[in-house]
């Protein structure tokens, strides 16, 4: 990415000179000039953490660059924006089955949110910061990153940096009976009801709709709510990505079936 390794370079460049007009200038006090923590300066530097195109704006204002090196940040941002966009959609409609012996390692929503996690602009490769930002411990976040890693869905490399090896989103075989498959719909859905439990309106939307069916449909039912989500999908997955969120479609029966009405 483009703006990240710019960005990197313009900081890591203006803290050597300025340790250089005194060699007791420290990370803290250029942090306090920048005004961020010291922990996310040195996270940016070491490339674990990545900036935002508003983080990115405040940098360069608070360093004072030129107007056509602010312009040209600008522009990488943009382009990079258009890059990752782009990857998304051409990943999108190529959905990866995955096998359900692998399926079963990864149940715990937790492993795919952290892959989702990854996506977001302000992504920090750190155990503590997964761990708050999925409100799970940090050993169960270690233990999700470690299965992760061994089925090559993410990469960690030498330097701690974690990243989606996969590009290509993952999804289930379709009609097959499974315990672990099960658990994870129900998982999902102790979710949804906690999101709603948490009262924070704004931030989710939960809705219904009831109708008389005919089951014969449920092939062209599932077609249907397929193509749904593949759109939202390609529709909501662009832009500026912060947060992790879970779509839950459940189309199922109210009225028993085969129980005969005895008079």
């Amino acid at each position: 990415m483009q703006a990240q390794d710019e960005i990197r370079k313009i900081l890591s460049d203006h803290l050597q000179d300025l340790k250089s007009k005194n060699p007791y200038f420290s990370l803290r006090a250029f942090a306090k000039r920048l005004d961020v923590s010291p922990g996310t300066l040195s996270l940016i530097l070491a490339g674990k953490r990545k900036v935002s195109k508003k983080l990115g704006s405040k940098i360069v204002e608070k360093l004072c660059l030129s107007p056509e090196a602010e312009s040209h940040i600008s522009e990488l941002f943009v382009l990079d924006k258009l890059h990752k966009n782009s990857q998304r959609v051409e990943a999108l409609p190529r959905n990866q089955f995955l096998d359900m012996d692998k399926f079963e390692i990864i149940s715990g929503w937790e492993h795919l949110a952290i892959t989702q996690l990854i996506d977001t602009d302000d992504f920090v490769s750190d155990c503590d910061w997964i761990s708050s930002r999925l409100g799970i411990s940090k050993k169960r976040v270690k233990l999700a990153l470690e299965r992760l890693e061994k089925l090559d869905i993410i990469k960690i490399k030498d330097n701690g940096d974690i990243v989606d090896s996969s590009e290509i989103p993952f999804k289930t075989t379709d009609g097959i009976k499974n315990r672990s498959l099960r658990k994870a719909h129900k998982e999902r859905l102790e979710l949804a009801a906690k999101s709603i439990d948490s009262g924070k309106i704004k931030t989710y939307d939960h809705t219904g709709l009831t109708l008389a069916f005919n089951p014969e449909k449920m092939d062209l039912a599932r077609d249907i709510i397929r193509e749904f989500e593949q759109k939202f999908a390609e529709a909501m997955n662009v832009d500026e990505l912060s947060e992790v969120y879970a779509l839950n479609v459940n189309f199922f029966p109210l009225s028993i079936t085969g129980r005969e009405y005895v008079q």
